[in-house]
């Protein structure tokens, strides 16, 4: 369940670098939450405590 977890909130990351990209027009925050969310969405590691 602890995974499930950690795997929502990388969707959520990258969603939330998504929007900011729509907000302000600029992708820096996208580039680093893409890079964040997609290292924690293949992990299989607890990142989440």
């Amino acid at each position: 369940m602890e995974l499930v977890r950690t795997k929502l909130y990388a969707v959520m990351l990258i969603l939330l670098g998504i929007a900011s990209v729509f907000i302000e027009g600029d992708c820096t925050f996208f580039i680093f939450a893409l890079l964040l969310g997609v290292t924690m969405l293949i992990s299989k590691k607890n990142w989440i405590s």
